[in-house]
């Protein structure tokens, strides 16, 4: 189970190509008649497959501001602590970082190509895409979660280093009044 949480923290092209995968297999399932076609009401009515689609477009790029948000605010952050965890994360992180704010893109994008399959009568298609593009959101959403949550924890720690060293300095002040 630990090698699968550290595959899917370390690597997450690895989790976006699953995602691709997921969409193609539950397409091959639908198509053969293995399991019945979710999408078929939107492939039906496209002005509201393009309503639904524009508006996962809007959240996706709600998430990737966000992601871009969090990580300016892991690159900028100048304490002794931030160093040491961009310096022993190295690519991993960079990896991370990079996967969050791309997955929100690319769903916006994908959402945004769904919606224009729809208005251009190819409404076969645009389902799929969208499926494609709510996994890449529910991924990047969850990534930054728990990048912004770790980024936390390493704000608390400066924060109970620094007010440890303020105590010590009021100690020391009050000692020799």
């Amino acid at each position: 189970m630990r090698k699968l949480v550290g595959l899917i923290q370390d690597r997450p092209l690895v989790v976006t190509l699953s995602a691709f995968g997921l969409v193609l297999l539950h397409l091959a399932l639908a198509c053969l008649g293995i399991i019945s076609n979710p999408w078929q009401a939107l492939q039906d009515a496209a002005d509201s497959g393009i309503a639904i689609y524009l508006g996962a477009a809007s959240a996706a790029a709600i998430v990737a501001g966000f992601a871009g948000v969090v990580v300016v605010f892991g690159l900028t952050a100048n304490s002794s602590r931030f160093r040491e965890l961009r310096l022993k994360s190295g690519e991993s992180l960079n990896k991370n970082w990079t996967s969050a704010s791309v997955s929100g893109f690319a769903a916006a994008g994908l959402s945004l190509f769904a919606a224009i399959l729809a208005g251009l009568q190819f409404q076969a298609a645009s389902p799929w895409i969208f499926e494609w593009s709510i996994l890449l959101l529910v991924h990047g959403t969850l990534r930054i979660i728990w990048l912004l949550r770790s980024l936390m924890k390493v704000v608390a720690s400066d924060d109970a280093a620094a007010d440890r060293q303020s105590k010590t300095r009021s100690y020391t002040k009050d000692s020799f009044k």
